[in-house]
């Protein structure tokens, strides 16, 4: 695990936190101890940390998904 966070860059080379990695900690310290929910935790921050995870629209649309000619609706 050490060499995971080492080379994603949550700790230095030190075992110091980085910024990410303090936000990891923080993240993880406020699950209160549930451990099934510690992967989806880092795999949330990984998609942060990526710019996949944000509060944009994934897919900018306006109004109903048409199907056919637009006819029957």
């Amino acid at each position: 695990m050490w060499r995971f966070f080492t080379l994603r860059e949550y700790v230095d080379i030190s075992h110091n936190l980085t910024p990410w990695g303090k936000v990891l900690a923080e993240a993880i310290t406020a699950l209160k101890g549930k451990k099934e929910l510690e992967e989806p935790v880092i795999i949330a921050i990984e998609l942060l940390r990526l710019g996949v995870l944000n509060s944009e629209n994934m897919f900018p649309y306006a109004g109903y998904p048409l199907r056919g000619n637009g006819k029957d609706v």
